[in-house]
């Protein structure tokens, strides 16, 4: 059964809530998916052309009474567009998903676990907090899928040469002008000795 945030929080696209006050032992399986709907929210928030698969199975252990730890792997089919020549990129995700997740008394109402004031609004590798005994899977597996995409996607021999306007360098998007002393050489040739 799904269950729903709580009112006010917002809803994530893939949301595959695990309940860890639920767990029998220490250790559960769980294997998710996403729908055609979720699929197209993901795409959408991660500026994908398609998201056509998306899938993993995870390990949810329980490191501490207060903390566990996710594992596993996604498997996704993605369409990017080329970064030179727009044209559609499909590639195939296998990637290793490994989130730590604290419940929110241990992290003191926090950011991290002895987090100072200074240190809140830095980024950090430190665990995720849950929202209570609820873990989103889904989120997690998205979030995964996000950091795995390739930020440039370019298509196998695509070259910036082959789509700038002649005269216009790679480098600086700007046109290429010959040097003021290049200009005089070939002046100082043509002229008769």
């Amino acid at each position: 059964m799904k269950r729903r945030p709580p009112a006010g929080e917002a809803q994530t696209e893939f949301y595959r809530p695990f309940d860890t006050g639920e767990m029998s032992e220490d250790v559960a399986e769980r294997e998710i998916s996403a729908n055609d709907a979720e699929r197209v929210a993901l795409a959408q928030r991660f500026g994908l052309r398609a998201l056509d698969r998306l899938s993993a199975t995870l390990t949810v252990r329980r490191v501490y009474d207060d903390m566990f730890h996710v594992s596993g792997r996604l498997s996704a089919a993605v369409v990017q567009q080329c970064v030179v020549t727009l044209e559609p990129l499909q590639s195939s995700l296998d990637e290793a998903v490994a989130v730590t997740f604290v419940k929110p008394k241990t992290m003191g109402g926090k950011g991290k676990v002895g987090a100072t004031e200074a240190e809140e609004g830095m980024e950090d590798e430190g665990p995720e907090t849950m929202d209570g005994d609820l873990i989103d899977l889904g989120e997690a597996v998205a979030q995964q899928l996000a950091v795995s995409l390739d930020p440039y996607p370019r298509a196998p021999g695509a070259s910036l040469k082959a789509v700038l306007p002649r005269g216009v360098t790679a480098e600086t998007g700007e046109e290429k002008r010959p040097s003021p002393f290049a200009v005089l050489e070939t002046l100082r040739k043509a002229k008769p000795s």
